[in-house]
Parts: C-alpha cells; structure tokens; sequence
C-alpha cells in the first residue's frame, strides 16, 4: 500500500508524518484537487450529485463537506481522511487522537477553540496540531500564535471537538488547582498570621510575667535584706541582755553582799548595846 492510498483509507499509522515541510504547509492551491473531485473519485457521490450539492451550499452558505456529511453521503471519518489526503497531510483518527503530555500547555483551551485547532504532541520536537477544517488562512494564524513551525494533521471534527472539550476541562482542573493552592496558600498565610499573632500574644505575656518576676524577685531580696539586719538588730539587742543581766547579777551579788555587811553591823552593834546595857 502506498502513503497515499493509506491516508485515503485511513490505515495509515497516526505516529508516522510526512515531511515536516509538506505536513505543516500541505499542497499549494495549484495542485490540491478539489474536495468534489476526491469525493467522486472516493465514489462517495456522482459528479452531478456533487455539482448540485456545490449549487445548493453557494445558495445556504454550507461548504460541501458539510452538505455531503448531511446528506449521509459520507461520515466524518471519511472525510477528514479525503481532507487529508486533499492537503496532502496525516489523518489521525479518534482513537489515536489524544492529547500527549506537554502539548496541551502550547495553547489554551480559549486559544485552541479560537484558532479551531489543538496541538495534540510532538513529531521529533515539532508541534503536531489537529485540524478538522484545513485552510491556508487557519494555518498561517496557528503558526503566528505559536512563533514556530509547526505539523498539521487532520482529525474529525467529532474528534477535535472532544479533543477541545478535554483540553477545557484539564484547563479548568489546572485552574481549580491553582485555585485551591492559591486559596491553601492563602489559608496557611492566615494560619501563619495567627500563630505569629498568638507567638507575640505570648511573647507580651512572658515579658510581663518576666517583669512581675523580676519585682518579686528584688522584693524578696529586699525582704530577705532586711530580715538579714533585723536578725543582726536582735543578736545585737540579745548580746546587750545579756551584757545587762550580767551586770544585774554582780549588783544584785554586790547588794546581797551588802545585806550580809549590815546584818553583821547590827548585830555587832545589838552585841555592843547588850554588854553596855549590862555594865
């Protein structure tokens, strides 16, 4: 089977491109068959049913792709592959179409819907993109958005549609992550503001105990000074007692002693009046 027929029937491998060049350029407009005339060839339609359906969407504003897929002519596997082989690019079908790690931070999901495209991964380091709807016009503003060449493919437009709807819903995962870290950020900034508010609460408080403390202490010392020279006032005054009492007992010692004298006074003197009362 030749590249050409394997895109035409769809059995060509997703994983395997044409030239970067030609897959991110596809054919001039000057030899690109026409749509009408891949569908016939493809024996999708007679030629007369595809000049009508040409008539009728000049009338309605439909492209033929559009028309053929209406009239069940065709479905939209087919043709995406007729597109691609049209513009001479890949054909990826839905179940290879998935979006590879990295590829989906190239565009948003706002920018992808926008452009009508999605980068779906890499061939050799070139953006691959996923087109359902291929045109010159399309391409030059997806490689203007993304500042480098880059590999067009062709999905279905069922396919790119879900491809979109992952790429905004991992988008909108990414954005309540970013949400809720940013919300558990925000909670652990609170958190840290009350615990520093509760750590200076604290701090004040020990400062004031600490204060309470150090009067306590110096009235004790103060205290205990002045126990100190009290002790010292009645050791003082307990030494003096003593000294007192002691002179105390030599007088009250001396008196006695004095008594006895005059005890002995008298009754030397009653001796001496009794023998002169006798003589």
């Amino acid at each position: 089977m030749t590249e050409e027929s394997g895109i035409a029937d769809g059995s060509k491998a997703a994983g395997s491109a044409p030239k970067v060049e030609d897959a991110s350029r596809g054919s001039s407009e000057h030899t690109r068959p026409s749509l009408a005339t891949l569908l016939a060839g493809a024996g999708v339609a007679s030629e007369e049913q595809l000049r009508l359906a040409v008539a009728e969407g000049m009338g309605t504003g439909e492209r033929l792709g559009e028309i053929v897929l209406r009239r069940g002519w065709i479905d939209e596997a087919g043709l995406a592959r007729l597109l691609a082989r049209q513009w001479d690019l890949v054909y990826v079908d839905d179940e290879a179409a998935v979006l590879e790690q990295g590829a989906a931070a190239l565009f948003s999901a706002q920018e992808a819907e926008r452009l009508g495209v999605c980068v779906i991964g890499f061939v050799e380091e070139v953006p691959r993109v996923a087109v359902a709807e291929p045109a010159e016009e399309r391409f030059a503003r997806v490689r203007s958005a993304l500042g480098r060449e880059c590999e067009f493919a062709v999905v279905s437009k069922s396919s790119l549609e879900r491809l979109l709807a992952q790429l905004a819903s991992d988008d909108a995962a990414a954005e309540a992550a970013q949400a809720g870290a940013a919300a558990a950020e925000a909670a652990e900034e609170t958190e840290d503001e009350r615990m520093l508010g509760d750590l200076e609460a604290g701090a004040s408080t020990l400062l004031t105990w600490a204060e309470r403390v150090r009067r306590v202490v110096e009235l004790q010392q103060q205290t205990e000074d002045e126990l100190s020279a009290c002790r010292e006032q009645i050791i003082a005054l307990r030494d003096e007692l003593a000294s007192e009492r002691s002179t105390v007992d030599r007088l009250e010692r001396e008196l006695a002693h004095q008594h006895e004298l005059v005890r002995a006074a008298k009754a030397k003197l009653a001796d001496v009046t009794r023998t002169l009362e006798a003589d």
